[in-house]
């Protein structure tokens, strides 16, 4: 079972966080454009993964979007386990 960690705290923006995502998970980069995209493209992962969401600090608000987006998808996607860190 592969294990990514993403730190919501390195991005500044979506569209920044966005890119790094799709490199993570190696998604098609050319299929996420917005928030509702990345959620249809990591809707179809059908390998089993396990996700570490972290926040350290106070995010953008725009990012706050993105947590929603994984919560989402663990609930909907058998193959994700999302894992929560805070602080």
């Amino acid at each position: 079972m592969n294990k990514v960690q993403i730190t919501l705290d390195d991005y500044r923006n979506l569209e920044e966080a966005y890119s790094d995502i799709v490199a993570k998970l190696r998604l098609e980069q050319a299929k996420v454009q917005d928030i509702t995209s990345l959620q249809e493209e990591l809707m179809n992962i059908s390998e089993d993964i396990v996700i570490e969401l972290r926040q350290i600090n106070t995010i953008p608000d725009e990012l706050l979007s993105l947590q929603k987006v994984f919560e989402d998808v663990q609930q909907n996607n058998d193959h994700v386990y999302l894992i929560r860190g805070i602080g």
